[in-house]
């Protein structure tokens, strides 16, 4: 599934249950996840992730089992013809705060809004079916979603996930740019000095 990087922004409509129209909702009747892993609670945000998928039973596991902090996961599918629907729906029977729903094919930007309008979290988080939370971001979320209302939303750098191999190594922190410093021949500086 190819797309643009993962995005978060402050959900400025969250829709309730009961305003949701025009889809199928197949998890009705689902278990909340359960309050505690080894005995310790397990905090939710106030966090929607969308995810619109279309036969990705081999990656969208993972996808989901990185979201465990979400206090919603809302997944549209557009027909999937593997064994998507049955993967979700061990998901909902585990407890996992998965809406589940069908929605043709409106094209990509399209079935991204659809699935946007959806959530009911102050917070959505668009994210592809193939990609995941690293642990670090999922650390740092709680931090982020706590900002200010002039905060409206931010970007999220990817780290590819090279299927069958996993995580390319992260990147080594950039140097400060430098750009040359006409009063010193032959010095440096960093960018943000002023001569």
């Amino acid at each position: 599934m190819q797309g643009g990087p993962a995005a978060a922004h402050r959900n400025q409509t969250p829709r309730g249950p009961n305003e949701l129209n025009n889809f199928q909702d197949e998890s009705e009747g689902a278990l909340p996840l359960p309050a505690t892993r080894d005995g310790h609670m397990i905090p939710k945000l106030p966090l929607s992730a969308f995810i619109i998928c279309l036969n990705e039973e081999a990656y969208l596991g993972k996808c989901i089992e990185s979201l465990e902090r979400c206090a919603e996961i809302v997944i549209v599918d557009s027909g999937s013809t593997d064994g998507t629907a049955a993967l979700v729906q061990s998901y909902i029977d585990a407890g996992w705060p998965i809406r589940f729903m069908y929605e043709p094919w409106r094209g990509y930007a399209g079935q991204k809004q659809f699935a946007l309008e959806q959530c009911s979290q102050p917070w959505c988080f668009n994210i592809d079916a193939d990609e995941r939370l690293d642990k670090a971001l999922r650390e740092l979320l709680p931090e982020l979603l706590a900002a200010s209302d002039e905060i409206v939303g931010w970007r999220v750098a990817r780290r590819p996930y090279l299927i069958g191999y996993g995580y390319t190594p992260r990147k080594r922190p950039r140097a400060p740019e430098l750009a040359a410093d006409p009063a010193r021949q032959g010095t440096l500086r960093p960018q943000s000095e002023s001569p």
